[in-house]
């Protein structure tokens, strides 16, 4: 049965290709299968840089602000959650 994600085609720089090689091969998983994950799971951020890209090339400063004030909380927030996590657990505070 055929899938139904269409392919692309990517030329990668040795270097990069290498690194994914690597996270591949310690995951013991397809080189294929560890790069769409990692596009997969960057989806926000692509989708918040062609949000700024767009406000940008259309003069619109304003919103190209508050685009990025937006992925930068996000950003913010993720890495405060990620390395402190006891801190925004309820009940878990010292």
């Amino acid at each position: 049965m055929p899938s139904s994600r269409p392919r692309i085609q990517l030329l990668l720089p040795d270097t990069t290709r290498a690194a994914f090689g690597a996270l591949a091969a310690a995951q013991g998983r397809p080189l294929a299968t560890v790069i769409a994950e990692l596009l997969h799971e960057m989806e926000p951020q692509i989708i918040s840089l062609a949000k700024l890209t767009e406000h940008a090339k259309a003069g619109r400063t304003g919103q190209m602000k508050q685009a990025l004030r937006h992925m930068m909380g996000d950003a913010l927030a993720e890495a405060m959650t990620a390395n402190q996590p006891e801190l925004f657990v309820k009940g878990k505070r010292k």
